[in-house]
């Protein structure tokens, strides 16, 4: 996986972004799939938009593999590791096709096959949004308890 990061604010650390992403990735993908996706991370000023952040696909509808995530850059650290999850779920969704926008007509998309009119549901009862939201704080506390697991392991190296 190719990861790029713009305009990354101080709460967080590069590394850490690409470790999250990558743990994400690797969590909710096969890893052929994963090999071969490309994410840019785009940290913005999204508050005029109401929008805490957005996953765009870059070169096609159908089963993408390059794909752009803007984060607002004004959340903390934690929220901002649980931002990337929700929107790395988007990414699963749309590598997978099981998430497609209707090119034709932007109200509707296809999830799992089926056409789903936007208009006709509110953000949160959105099928694919449901599962975004459902996933994010798990793959958060996950990954965080890996990096701890793994902070240990050299700590504890270090001392012996």
């Amino acid at each position: 996986m190719e990861i790029t990061i713009a305009n990354k604010p101080a709460t967080i650390e590069r590394r850490d972004l690409i470790k999250a992403a990558e743990f994400y990735a690797k969590t909710l993908m096969n890893a052929q799939l994963v090999k071969n996706l490309k994410i840019d991370i785009e940290f913005n000023n999204l508050k005029g938009d109401h929008i805490e952040a957005q996953c765009n696909w870059e070169d096609r509808n159908v089963r993408p593999r390059w794909f752009t995530i803007q984060i607002d850059r004004n959340k903390s650290r934690r929220k901002i590791l649980t931002l990337l999850a929700h929107e790395m779920v988007h990414v699963k969704q749309h590598a997978t096709d099981e998430s497609r926008n209707d090119l034709a007509n932007s109200n509707l998309h296809i999830w799992q096959g089926k056409v789903v009119d936007e208009d006709k549901f509110d953000y949160y009862d959105l099928p694919w949004e449901i599962e975004a939201f459902g996933r994010e704080q798990g793959l958060y506390t996950r990954f965080m308890i890996e990096q701890r697991a793994i902070h240990r392991a050299k700590a504890a190296k270090k001392t012996t």
